[in-house]
């Protein structure tokens, strides 16, 4: 049998626990080495929409409105990853959370910062050195396809890490219309957080050969 080297530049994993086979939360010491290994080896870790042991994220099934509400999903996971602690013992981890839009983290973010004070902030929570917010925008990049409100926002979410994609060749993508969409979304932005949400942060990350 002839072995073949691969070289990985990024995982993808579920966006909530394995419940099934490890009944433990992504903040337990139980992944810690996983964790490590990811930050060892720069790998971005993509988390994408209702992928998991569970179905709908492990919530309440809305029928219809699950596809609206997925981003709840995805909140719960990045409030674990953050008070648990995970983000503060690896700061080298990179998140995608894949396909949940961008336009809820502002207020996600403000929200998750006042109830970080409510709960006695890094006072109470030694185990962490930064407001929620920051842990985000250190750890955590995003993607979007046709989600004007997160352009609007970008400054609130961070021009960084937000990042394009089409979803091609999924009924939902954007394929063949692709170009028409982004010139849409990006009216009157300068071309310099154009270029960073449309190439470069993807390309980062991944090592991709773009200039950037």
């Amino acid at each position: 049998m002839r072995m073949v080297a691969v070289a990985l530049t990024g995982a993808c994993y579920p966006t909530l626990r394995p419940a099934v086979v490890y009944p433990k939360p992504y903040s337990d010491a139980f992944y810690d080495k996983f964790w490590a290994a990811a930050q060892e080896y720069n790998l971005p870790l993509a988390m994408h929409i209702f992928t998991g042991a569970t179905s709908n994220h492990d919530l309440p099934n809305w029928g219809v409105h699950n596809y609206t509400l997925a981003h709840v999903g995805i909140a719960r996971v990045i409030l674990d990853l953050v008070w648990g602690g995970t983000v503060e013992k690896f700061p080298g981890l990179r998140f995608m959370p894949t396909e949940f839009d961008a336009g809820w983290i502002p207020y996600f973010n403000q929200r998750n910062d006042w109830n970080f004070a409510r709960e006695g902030g890094l006072r109470q929570n030694k185990h962490l050195s930064m407001l929620p917010s920051e842990y985000w925008k250190r750890n955590f990049r995003v993607t979007i396809e046709d989600d004007e409100m997160s352009i609007r926002c970008r400054d609130l979410i961070g021009v960084e890490n937000i990042m394009w994609g089409n979803d091609y060749p999924h009924h939902d993508g954007l394929f063949p219309e692709s170009q028409q969409t982004i010139d849409k979304m990006f009216q009157g932005v300068p071309a310099e957080d154009r270029y960073k949400i449309t190439v470069s942060n993807a390309c980062k990350p991944y090592g991709l050969p773009f200039e950037y």
